[in-house]
């Protein structure tokens, strides 16, 4: 046998790239993280049935006002690589085409898997009209979203993306540029910077005719629809901005209102009206990371031990917003200020030890001006890309 037939027959088989249409390609798509990320000891497999959910229109609140299509990549028999792209119809649409994104990545380091989907991927966006391919976001940017650049040997808190060093690399050798960075940085405070915050925040007083509360059990889905009008208020002019949609935060509510503790939904008040908000969630990966993805049969029980025993040491801002009238004044600034001095001073009275800022945006001076004043560290950096599609 010829050199050349020898180097023939021993390369790989070519990879080949389906859209997932039967309930099993559903299951191997699901399936492949695990494949990818074995002997990851940051990675966290994430819960399948929520996972699961992102693939059904019956079950997601996307489909709504978007639209997915998925492809599951192949060598033969084996599924090496996944991807999906989907356009959001909330997506503020002006005389340019739309930018369609693509998330739900996962492939091992090889180039051909790489451009073999994202090769699938941009066809359709093109076909649906789009300018640009963005993402990753798994469906959106308020979902888990962006590649790792720094941050690599930590777990990702809730609803925060994981991925290897390759991902960037192999994307940007495919014509992907960077669009924005989002930094994760932390609060964990010490008694020095506890004495000094509340030595300074202490001093601060609610604008005139303000107030803060809490949220309650009986309140609490209310209380998420209040607080997401403020958000959808205060971020309408952030970059990459899509507004939550009411049956999103029913489903957000359905999801944690057997685990959720609604004194960390904070809202203020001024006259009967929400006009910011301040809200954490527990960094529920903790509890959740050996679990395998499946809650069932038994993974419930361990969850709910750790819940009840205080296990879980980290909680998430996922929520911070002032009312556009108030944003630029003092009285503003000292509303953030005190929700999130406040909010501090509760976890650590309930025993958790570090407050997680996992979504700010590079170019949002206030709120990272504001993680400094709390002598936050930075943990992570995430990457937003963006690729032409002429």
């Amino acid at each position: 046998m010829s050199d050349g037939a020898k180097h023939a027959a021993a390369a790989p088989p070519a990879v080949a790239v389906r859209p997932v249409r039967t309930a099993r390609e559903r299951e191997i798509f699901l399936a492949l993280p695990a494949r990818i990320f074995a002997g990851d000891p940051a990675w966290v497999p994430p819960l399948l049935h929520d996972e699961r959910c992102k693939l059904s229109p019956r079950c997601h609140p996307f489909y709504d006002h978007g639209r997915a299509e998925f492809w599951l990549a192949w060598r033969g028999a084996e599924p090496v690589g996944r991807i999906s792209a989907q356009v959001n119809l909330l997506t503020p649409r002006a005389a340019a085409p739309p930018t369609v994104s693509f998330g739900m990545l996962d492939a091992p380091d090889d180039a051909a898997v790489f451009a073999a989907l994202v090769a699938a991927a941009r066809a359709w966006a093109k076909d649906q009209g789009g300018a640009f391919l963005e993402g990753p976001y798994s469906l959106t940017l308020n979902e888990e979203f962006g590649v790792l650049v720094e941050g690599f040997e930590t777990p990702p808190v809730v609803m925060m993306a994981h991925s290897r060093p390759y991902y960037l690399a192999r994307l940007e050798q495919l014509g992907f540029a960077k669009a924005k960075d989002f930094h994760h940085w932390v609060i964990t405070p010490e008694p020095a910077t506890l004495a000094k915050m509340r030595a300074f925040f202490g001093r601060l007083r609610l604008p005139e005719g303000c107030s803060l509360r809490v949220s309650s059990a009986r309140s609490l889905r209310r209380d998420f629809h209040l607080g997401l009008g403020v958000y959808n208020a205060a971020w309408r002019d952030q970059w990459g901005f899509l507004p939550v949609t009411p049956r999103e935060v029913d489903a957000l509510a359905r999801r944690l209102r057997f685990i959720y503790d609604p004194k960390l939904m904070m809202l203020g008040e001024r006259a009967g009206e929400a006009i910011a908000v301040c809200c954490c969630i527990p960094d529920y990966n903790e509890a959740t990371r050996d679990l395998g993805g499946r809650l069932l049969p038994f993974g419930w029980l361990k969850f709910a031990w750790r819940l009840a025993t205080r296990r879980i040491e980290g909680a998430r801002l996922i929520l911070i917003g002032v009312d556009p009238r108030f944003q630029k004044t003092l009285g503003g600034a000292a509303l953030h200020m005190i929700m999130v001095h406040r909010m501090i001073e509760y976890l650590l009275s309930r025993g958790y030890r570090a407050l997680e800022l996992a979504w700010m945006i590079e170019d949002n001076r206030d709120m990272l001006k504001l993680a400094r004043s709390f002598d936050a560290r930075p943990r992570k950096l995430y990457r937003v890309l963006r690729l032409p599609l002429d």
